[in-house]
């Protein structure tokens, strides 16, 4: 069925709203003063939101992986992957940062960026560089140290510097965050619209921020350090914790506000009501330094009044507007396509969202009841803030995701994770324990067995409907059609100039190369065992190994003098070989890379020798196809590039790291790698799906995606063999180590490709 396009301003969700100083002259007609929307900004406040969304969506990617490793380490039958029986707990103190700390703050830095002003824009930049560099030391603290985790309520951690360190950078930033956006603070205004009920709403969650930052400080130097490190940051994000539930809670109530006015739905309170409502929750968070001056923080009774404090204001601001967004949903008739994914985003938060709180009723005792109920909730948030990134994402001038995948995409991830909740609450009923996995839970009967499959199954699901929205999102981000009618004109395409020719030969023949290095070096590497005097051995026949190794030597020289023929050939033609410039210089870079670690690698003393030389090799691969694929298929002028692509080139260069990690680390006994490998495995394969089904219809990668469907299948297929077989047999994984490579000389193919102008061929 051919696919309907509609302009961005043919729905009222998409149209650009002006800003107040517009609509109070009287230059544009007013706007419907009852509608719960935001006006985007289009001065420099735009991609400062847009990169606040940004961070917030790779948290949310890499949380992504993280989970993946929960749900199995969790899952019966499938826990004997994990070794380590702090994996779990590690994986899911990164887990619960990314994908409630960084995510929901930084979708809050997006939104209260866009109702401010544009005052102070510089600290606003500043505090969004120190949160992103604090992310980025939490994502990476577990490979660089080892750190206990210690699975404090709100905020776990790792008790390590490097993830430390990472979390103050962050709650840092927020800090200077909540900062700077006091002080570009929008007035609401005295008569009240829709709109200025929505930008107090926003403004009551950043106080509520910055509340508990005060309180995380307050607490840090009241409670002594002497303490056991389970009680010890437990009482330090307590009291904080609890205020930035009102935050979490005040964004997901604008966001719900704001879907019901994007699909055309009207509510039954008026703004006036819906900024009372949003003051008795600002009034709880008011009373949270009452507690701490009362009562001491290690005391009980801060204890009871920080919960009494939450359940309460919260419970009475919830309902009422629940209430409200679900009868102005039931009254709908119908929504535009673009809308669908708006309405099904808020329907699916509501129920998660419900459905926690139910839960929360029936907890008893510590058991998996508890994630239960607050996956329900902080779910039930992340729908509503999914909702509105696919509202925003027009606003800020992409493409409105409109296709049936993103309409289903809310329903997907929801129905999943109801089915993880489910599963909890049955096998809590009969005692599974909370933060455990592996042989601690203690599956002791068939029910709670069929409980935690349940949960398994759910959970993988919903990573199913994660890794759709980001790839949904991802698509949505390329720029609008506006240069297909450039491409579609045939370009009359000249018989290549000899130095072409050659430069083209360089790359297919440096890609064998590649492609005959990094199977020698895989093969040499899985058949390498450490004696027990610490010294490493082959147990490959010495004909073989030595063969193996006058290969890599012979393939490692000649592509480098195919790397200075390249140099040399682009530097003299600098104008006639301009499209080959730049993968020359990626062939150039890579091959000075695995030049100066080829001396470190014999013994394989350093893990991160073995890694480099990996990636090393498939980017050097990837360089040498993109040099022969830039020549067969010349870019076009104005081509958009495409972030789905991006993101799985991305994905594939770390799923190809924790492989050369985890094989390099079980030499030496530590076998923590492998399970972070095996998540990477389903969120590429997952990722390379979202790909092929997108590029199956242009007829330039039709053959391509072919290939690479046949290979994916095939590595896939390797990977269950070589899990079966174990370490006492190569030939699974040497196989399927080498998938790798030509799926990523395949996504090269189709980034080429889909560049390249509509009528022009192979050259």
């Amino acid at each position: 069925m051919a696919e309907l396009h509609y302009p961005l301003t043919a729905y009222p969700g998409n149209q650009q709203r002006p800003s107040r100083d517009e609509r109070a002259s009287g230059a544009l007609p007013a706007q419907d003063s009852a509608r719960f929307d935001l006006a985007i900004p289009r001065d420099a406040r735009r991609p400062l939101a847009m990169a606040w969304l940004s961070l917030g969506l790779l948290a949310l990617l890499a949380s992504g992986l993280f989970s993946i490793l929960l749900v199995l380490s969790r899952t019966p039958q499938l826990q004997a992957l994990f070794p380590v029986a702090d994996f779990f707990r590690v994986a899911l103190v990164v887990h619960v940062d990314l994908s409630v700390l960084v995510w929901f703050l930084a979708y809050g830095g997006a939104l209260w960026t866009i109702s401010g002003t544009s005052r102070a824009l510089p600290v606003a930049w500043a505090a969004l560089a120190l949160a992103a560099a604090g992310t980025l030391a939490m994502c990476l603290s577990p490979f660089v140290e080892h750190a206990n985790p210690v699975m404090a309520n709100y905020v776990p951690v790792l008790e390590g510097r490097v993830f430390l360190a990472g979390l103050v950078m962050f709650g840092g930033g927020i800090a200077l965050l909540c900062l700077r956006s006091m002080l570009a603070v929008s007035p609401v205004g005295m008569r009240i619209s829709g709109e200025g009920a929505a930008r107090f709403g926003l403004n009551a969650a950043m106080v509520a921020v910055a509340v508990s930052a005060l309180a995380f400080a307050w607490s840090w130097f009241a409670v002594p350090a002497s303490l056991d490190p389970r009680i010890y940051y437990e009482l330090i994000f307590w009291g904080g914790g609890h205020v930035l539930q009102f935050a979490y809670t005040l964004l997901m109530l604008v966001g719900w506000l704001w879907l019901v006015s994007a699909i055309g739905g009207r509510l039954p309170l008026s703004p006036r009501v819906v900024t009372l409502l949003f003051a008795i929750a600002l009034l709880s968070v008011f009373l949270t330094p009452i507690t701490y001056l009362a009562y001491d923080v290690t005391s009980v009774e801060h204890h009871r009044a920080q919960t009494l404090l939450m359940r309460f204001g919260g419970g009475l601001v919830i309902a009422p507007i629940a209430l409200a967004v679900v009868w102005s949903v039931w009254r709908l008739q119908a929504v535009s396509i673009e809308a669908r994914p708006l309405r099904a985003s808020l329907i699916a938060s509501l129920v998660l969202f419900s459905a926690g709180g139910i839960i929360g009723f029936l907890i008893t005792g510590s058991n998996v009841r508890i994630p239960a109920h607050y996956h329900g909730c902080i779910v039930g948030v992340t729908l509503a803030m999914m909702g509105v990134v696919y509202h925003l994402l027009p606003k800020f001038g992409f493409a409105a995701p409109r296709s049936r995948y993103a309409a289903w995409q809310p329903g997907i991830y929801g129905a999943g994770q109801l089915m993880h909740i489910i599963g909890l609450v049955w096998s809590g009923g009969y005692g599974v324990q909370r933060k455990v996995a592996g042989a601690e839970q203690v599956l002791r009967s068939t029910q709670e067995t069929l409980g935690m499959g349940l949960m398994g199954f759910g959970g993988l699901v919903a990573i199913i409907g994660g890794v759709m929205f980001v790839a949904i999102v991802l698509r949505a981000l390329r720029p609008p059609q506006a240069s297909q009618a450039a491409r579609a004109k045939p370009v009359d395409h000249a018989p290549p100039a000899p130095v072409l020719r050659i430069l083209r030969g360089i790359g297919g023949i440096g890609a064998m190369l590649a492609l005959i290095i990094l199977g020698a070096s895989v093969l040499l590497r899985l058949n390498t065992q450490i004696a027990a005097d610490g010294h490493t051995f082959s147990i490959l026949a010495p004909d073989v190994e030595g063969a193996a190794r006058t290969m890599h030597r012979l393939a490692a020289s000649g592509i480098g003098l195919l790397a200075l023929a390249a140099g040399v050939l682009c530097g003299i033609n600098r104008r006639l070989t301009a499209p080959a410039l730049r993968p020359t210089l990626s062939i150039i870079a890579a091959t000075l890379l695995l030049a100066v670690i080829g001396p470190l690698t014999p013994g394989y003393k350093f893990a991160a020798v073995t890694v480099a030389n990996v990636v090393g090799g498939v980017v050097l691969l990837m360089s040498c196809w993109w040099l022969r694929e830039s020549l067969r298929w010349p870019p076009g002028s104005s081509s958009p590039r495409d972030p789905l692509l991006r993101a799985t080139f991305l994905i594939l260069l770390v799923h190809t790291a924790s492989g050369a990690a985890a094989s390099a680390m079980a030499m030496r006994g530590p076998g923590w790698m492998s399970p972070v490998h095996l998540g990477s495995a389903l969120l590429l394969t997952m990722f390379l799906g979202a790909v092929l089904w997108e590029y199956r219809r242009n007829k330039h990668c039709a053959t391509t995606v072919a290939i690479m469907t046949a290979i994916l299948a095939i590595q896939v297929a390797l990977g269950i063999a070589a899990f079966a077989v174990g370490h006492g047999h190569a030939l699974a994984g040497f196989a399927h180590a080498l998938m790798t490579p030509l799926l990523a000389a395949g996504l090269v193919t189709l980034a080429v490709r889909n560049e390249a102008p509509a009528g022009v061929g192979s050259a």
